[in-house]
């Protein structure tokens, strides 16, 4: 059975977190107003081929109506992996004794990772375990537009810090 466990961290290991990741910005693309088409950086579309919407603010086909600013993950952990202190704190999982007795206090002491192991995953120190989270809605405000947000969590972090 998992018990979760709080570790008072105080706001160090936020604030170090945060200064690293602010650098870190989105690619900006355009995207269809009412949502139904996100354009590539070359494609010169300037109107809808699904709804018939102009896709830029009147005749300037400049400036989009409408963009979503999309981060790559793999740029993230880079970023994480390349500063000394955050390379530190993802050495949790790596360096992190095994449970032998049965009892699961984290993650990886779950049959899971244990499989991923045993397949030849995770034989790096640098490897990280990330869990990937979904959650779609449509928002009734703006029509009936469909959004999904994408929860990241690494798991080489210490359970405190999570």
């Amino acid at each position: 059975m998992f018990t979760p466990v709080k570790i008072s961290h105080g706001d160090v290991v936020d604030d170090l977190l945060k200064s690293k990741l602010k650098n870190i910005k989105g690619h900006e693309y355009s995207v269809c107003p009412t949502g139904c088409k996100l354009y590539g950086l070359n494609e010169t579309t300037t109107v809808c081929e699904h709804c018939n919407e102009n896709r830029f603010k009147g005749l300037s086909q400049q400036v989009p109506k409408s963009v979503m600013s999309i981060m790559s993950i793999g740029d993230l952990l880079a970023q994480m992996l390349s500063d000394p202190k955050t390379n530190q704190l993802l050495k949790y999982r790596s360096e992190r004794e095994t449970n032998d007795i049965g009892e699961i206090t984290d993650i990886f002491d779950g049959q899971n990772y244990k499989d991923l192991i045993r397949k030849g995953f995770f034989t790096n120190p640098n490897d990280i375990a990330i869990g990937l989270f979904t959650d779609g809605f449509v928002n009734q405000k703006k029509g009936k537009t469909s959004y999904t947000i994408v929860h990241v969590i690494v798991f080489n972090f210490d359970p405190s810090i999570r």
